[in-house]
């Protein structure tokens, strides 16, 4: 599923490229984020007012939705480069009434190492045929894991919205657990799904408080095992285990990063 990974994660970036051009900035970057829709298995944009930009994984599909939800316009990214998916973007948008200008394809943060960053060679342009169980499947994850979230959003009080970042290509949710504003003096629990990275290149589920405790506290579990290589969390790794096991775990972690952080 990896080269299927890598290929979402950069068809996502258009989503956040509409949201870096067309909305207004957030202090948490939220205007650059996703939102799964379960009843369609596609990851949206937020709106702009005029609309959303809605990608579905298994076809790297490229969809506009009206403001009420409606789904119009589109094209699919297979056999095309970034730079023509760009120049197709651009016309789409122009057509819709938005200034194809503003688009803004630099991104602020770099992502992990694909022909499609050059354009040139072998794998340089999106391929849904050669990936197509692997594109599959990760939408299947996705789906699958923004169910499991969206329950840990409902049972925890100071649980923020579920919301996929561009960045690392997880979808995750930040339970706060007192007021303060300064996301570094803050506790927080974040929990959420990695489809895989350089960390672990299977999918995983997270559960990460913050501050980070003390290591000699950690605890061993049946379910979950603790990473400290460069951040601190509770890992599940979500091809070994069933989702009922996986909220359990999930639940597990939660209270002991409670217990941390009091």
């Amino acid at each position: 599923m990896l080269n299927a990974r890598l290929q979402a994660h950069y068809a996502a970036q258009w989503l956040a490229r509409y949201g870096r051009s067309y909305l207004p900035p957030q202090s948490d970057d939220s205007h650059t984020s996703m939102l799964w829709n379960p009843s369609a298995r596609l990851f949206l944009s937020p709106s702009s007012g005029k609309g959303t930009l809605a990608l579905d994984i298994p076809t790297l599909t490229l969809f506009w939705l009206d403001p009420k939800g409606t789904l119009g316009t589109g094209f699919s990214l297979d056999g095309k480069t970034d730079a023509e998916a760009e120049e197709m973007l651009r016309a789409m948008l122009g057509e819709l009434g938005l200034n194809p200008k503003r688009l803004k394809s630099e991104l602020p943060y770099d992502l992990p190492d694909h022909a499609i960053a050059t354009g040139a060679g072998s794998g340089a342009a999106y391929d849904v045929t050669g990936n197509a169980k692997g594109l599959l499947a990760l939408s299947t994850l996705f789906h699958q894991g923004a169910e499991i979230l969206e329950g840990v959003v409902k049972r925890e009080d100071g649980a923020g919205p579920l919301r996929a970042w561009p960045h690392h290509f997880d979808i995750a949710t930040l339970i706060a657990l007192d007021d303060k504003k300064d996301p570094e003096a803050a506790k927080t629990i974040g929990v959420g799904l990695s489809p895989g990275d350089d960390n672990y290149p299977d999918p995983y589920y997270y559960i990460a408080p913050w501050p980070y405790p003390d290591p000699e506290k950690l605890k061993k579990n049946e379910i979950y095992q603790w990473h400290t290589a460069g951040f601190t969390a509770a890992i599940i790794h979500a091809l070994q285990v069933d989702q009922p096991t996986t909220m359990r775990g999930i639940g597990e972690a939660i209270a002991a990063c409670k217990a941390f952080l009091k």
